[in-house]
């Protein structure tokens, strides 16, 4: 079977039973949702065949964050399966982003159209902001604003921390 490049959104349903017959092909996600969404059931879009119960409920446990524009789905933080496919993506604005090998230059290929001006802005001179914090006081996805953080990073502008501080910003001094 082939990978899929993008996300095909097949429904909304109550259980994961009923969510599971509706996800066939690679890319296929199901929302399941009882007042408020819980989880996605996704047809892993490598092509092997596996599903993904992707949690959406952090009472349930460590959560990933669904947003939803113009009706294309973004995931934060990416899917890294570390038994079965072994596959590690990106869902963001309903396309699917592979990583393979490193990972951290990713983001070179992929363009925003946020401003520089509109994040440096936001970020702290002491300490740092992680980007989900930032992404939502500007209504917007946390891999846009990385791609930005990284790019005032680029220019001397930011600084990102590491380990576990790792996607998180702050301005440099």
């Amino acid at each position: 079977m082939n990978s899929a490049s993008r996300v095909s959104i097949r429904g909304r349903v109550s259980t994961h039973a009923a969510a599971a017959a509706l996800v066939k092909r690679p890319g296929d996600v199901v929302l399941v949702e009882r007042a408020v969404p819980r989880l996605l059931i996704v047809a892993c879009p490598c092509g092997f065949g596996d599903k993904i119960i992707v949690n959406l409920d952090p009472r349930a446990g460590p959560a990933w964050r669904a947003y939803w524009r113009e009706a294309e789905l973004s995931l934060y933080p990416s899917v890294w399966r570390e038994t079965g496919c072994r596959s590690h993506f990106v869902v963001w604005s309903g396309r699917v982003y592979f990583f393979t090998g490193d990972g951290d230059s990713w983001d070179e290929q992929y363009l925003t159209s946020m401003n520089d001006g509109e994040v440096l802005a936001l970020l702290p001179v002491n300490g740092l902001q992680d980007i989900t914090v930032l992404a939502d006081k500007l209504n917007s996805i946390p891999w846009e604003v990385l791609l930005v953080c990284r790019r005032l990073v680029r220019r001397g502008l930011a600084i990102e921390g590491r380990g576990r501080f790792r996607f998180s910003f702050g301005r440099r001094n």
